[in-house]
């Protein structure tokens, strides 16, 4: 038993010398990087005017609208502009195949990116509206139009 205790000694006072020695050490940097780049996204939103009539709208209405949803790269600066829509003339038109309905589009522009986690669309306080008497030469039926808007930044 006395080997035993005697070879155990000797192999962990081995253990604690190999332990102690250091062949030495070095240090290295390595440099990190990353560029953020700026990005944007748009989807989704409506505009809707309901049903309408040259009798109760008479002075005009106001279309119900779902902003789209835009995210920008916190601090980007983002321009917003459209095209006017489908059936642009001089004004923004919605159609039914043969006649047209103008309506008017604004929102606010420039915006600013709070970060891609953030919607911003409700920002843009886009609205739409029917101007007064834009019905009074209009026929009964179901006008549209596809608007598109454009984010620069």
């Amino acid at each position: 038993m006395k080997k035993y205790l005697v070879v155990l000694a000797s192999m962990l006072m081995v253990l604690a010398m190999a332990g102690g020695a250091s062949a030495g050490s070095k240090d290295g940097a390595i440099p990190v990087s990353a560029t953020v780049a700026t990005n944007c996204t748009i989807s989704g939103g409506s505009i809707d005017f309901g049903t309408v009539d040259a009798v109760t709208d008479a002075g005009g209405k106001s279309a119900t609208v779902i902003a789209p949803t835009i995210k920008c790269t916190k601090g980007a600066s983002v321009g917003v502009t459209d095209d006017g829509g489908t059936h642009f003339s001089t004004t923004p038109r919605m159609s039914d195949g043969t006649n047209f309905l103008a309506y008017t589009v604004s929102y606010d522009t420039p915006l600013t990116g709070d970060g891609i986690k953030t919607d911003i669309g409700n920002s843009l306080n886009l609205a739409a509206s029917l101007a007064a008497n834009a019905l009074d030469d209009v026929p009964a039926g179901s006008y549209s139009d596809t608007l598109t808007i454009t984010i620069t930044y």
